[in-house]
C-alpha cells in the first residue's frame, strides 16, 4: 500500500509540474506576458508622419528631399534617456531625451551619400500627439559652406505618447 501512495504522489507531482510549465508558456494565466510600464513613465516609441519645411536656407541647390513628408519610426525604451528615429528616406537620428519630452542630438558631424560632409543638430520636444523639431544642417560643399534650417512637425500614429 505504501508503494502505491508514493507512486500516486509522484504522478500528482509530475502532473502539477506539467501544468505549471504549460501555464508559464501561456503568459502565466493572467493575460500579460511582459512587465507593465508604471503609469506616467516617459514613452515616445512608435510611428510618426513627419512634415518638413524650410525655416531658412542658403544652400543652392537646396538639399534634395529635405521638405518631403516622411514616415519616421522612433525606438525608445519606457523611461529611457535615449531614442533613435529612423525616417523612410534613410535619415537616422540618435538623441537624448529629458523627462519633459525635450530632446537634442547635439552637433553631429556626418558624411552624406554624395560624399559631402555636414554638421547636423536635431532638437525639439515630444508632446502627447507627436513632436516638433528644428533640424539645422551646416553643409560643407566644394563651392563653399551653406546652412539649412528646417521645421519638422510630426504626428503620432496609434497610441499617444506618455509625457510625465
Amino acid at each position: 500500500m505504501r508503494d502505491r501512495t508514493v507512486k500516486g504522489r509522484r504522478a500528482g507531482t509530475a502532473t502539477l509540474a506539467l501544468l505549471c510549465v504549460l501555464q508559464a508558456r501561456c503568459g502565466g494565466g493572467n493575460g500579460t506576458s511582459a512587465p507593465q510600464t508604471p503609469a506616467g513613465t516617459l514613452h515616445v516609441a512608435g510611428t510618426y508622419t513627419i512634415s518638413r519645411s524650410y525655416v531658412s536656407n542658403t544652400c543652392d541647390p537646396e538639399i534634395p528631399g529635405a521638405t518631403a513628408t516622411v514616415t519616421g519610426t522612433v525606438t525608445h525604451a519606457p523611461g529611457g534617456s535615449q531614442f533613435t528615429l529612423a525616417n523612410s528616406d534613410g535619415g537616422n537620428f540618435n538623441a537624448r531625451i529629458e523627462a519633459d519630452g525635450t530632446f537634442t542630438s547635439g552637433v553631429q558631424s556626418r558624411i552624406g551619400v554624395n560624399g559631402e560632409s555636414y554638421d547636423l543638430l536635431f532638437e525639439g520636444r515630444f508632446a502627447v500627439q507627436g513632436f516638433r523639431a528644428t533640424v539645422a544642417v551646416d553643409l560643407f560643399r566644394a563651392g563653399g559652406a551653406c546652412r539649412s534650417v528646417l521645421d519638422w512637425e510630426a504626428t503620432k500614429q496609434g497610441a499617444p505618447n506618455v509625457i510625465p
